[in-house]
């Protein structure tokens, strides 16, 4: 790819997936334009490089393209869609949609023609996943105009479940009828339904759990109320089998759930408060 300008040549390691010629030509070219579009016949839609690794599912060159100071998460192809709008409606790209969702840059609404939403063209495409993957993420998300089959994903999805005479369609009708119910849910109890997820997903929330408690257990005594309080919230939402190994893992404590740990050191933390509040009386 020598005779290719560094722009065009970091398309094409965008597409195919090689993370690291991506990551060789950002560190070897540092004014290039992560941001270029390909106006060749080949790219019609005229997208960048973000675009198209989030359309293959690339999810390590669109991690490697998010470190760039100078990418643009927002830009729209001539077709007017995002890349975050092209990786929800595509099911492999699961992983990218998790990456560009917890990004702040990230605008999770942005509309493409007709009106369309990211949340709606992931119910349109069958994408299960991704549509979890949105409700867990904690952002707002626009579920458009209600009653309008073409921007409203509830509708849209319950107008393909009517038609589900068609064969292709119908393969997918399982995938629709949870997606309608997830967001029927969804509308009428937001944290109802996050808290239901998060209990079907007990890996991702342990994990999320031991992240909190590494920062937690090293200044336990000084941890913000606030945060402390978030921790054992959610740690509480655990199988008990992983609620035990969480309290050993940090506590050393063979405890019979968590909300036994809270106790004990919610009365360590409130008796050393005391205990320093008797020592500051006394002084003065």
């Amino acid at each position: 790819m020598d005779h290719l300008t560094p722009e065009r040549q970091l398309f094409i390691a965008s597409g195919i997936g090689d993370d690291q010629q991506v990551q060789w030509l950002l560190d070897t070219y540092p004014n290039l334009d992560v941001n270029w579009k390909d106006h060749t016949e080949d790219n019609p839609e005229e997208k960048t490089s973000l675009h198209v690794a989030c359309q293959k599912g690339h999810h390590e060159v669109v991690k490697i393209l998010l470190t760039h100071q100078g990418i643009s998460l927002n830009l729209l192809s001539k077709g007017r869609a995002t890349a975050f709008y092209v990786a929800c409606a595509v099911k492999d790209s699961i992983d990218c949609v998790r990456l560009l969702v917890a990004d702040p840059r990230c605008d999770v609404n942005a509309r493409a023609p007709r009106g369309r939403t990211p949340i709606r063209q992931a119910a349109d495409r069958g994408c299960v996943e991704t549509i979890k993957c949105l409700i867990l993420s904690g952002r707002i998300l626009d579920l458009g105009p209600e009653g309008d089959k073409e921007t409203d994903p509830i509708m849209h999805v319950q107008n393909k479940l009517e038609k589900a005479y068609d064969k292709p369609l119908n393969s997918q009708k399982p995938n629709y009828i949870e997606i309608r119910n997830l967001l029927v849910k969804f509308k009428r109890d937001p944290e109802g339904t996050r808290r239901d997820l998060r209990k079907e997903q007990p890996s991702v929330l342990f994990a999320l759990v031991v992240f909190e408690c590494d920062g937690l257990l090293k200044t336990r005594d000084n941890t913000p109320a606030d945060r402390f309080s978030r921790f054992f919230r959610i740690a509480h939402e655990l199988p008990l089998e992983l609620q035990r190994l969480l309290c050993n893992r940090v506590f050393g404590w063979a405890a019979a759930d968590i909300s036994q740990v809270y106790s004990e050191v919610a009365f360590h933390r409130l008796t050393k408060r005391e205990r320093e509040e008797d020592k500051k009386r006394a002084s003065s």
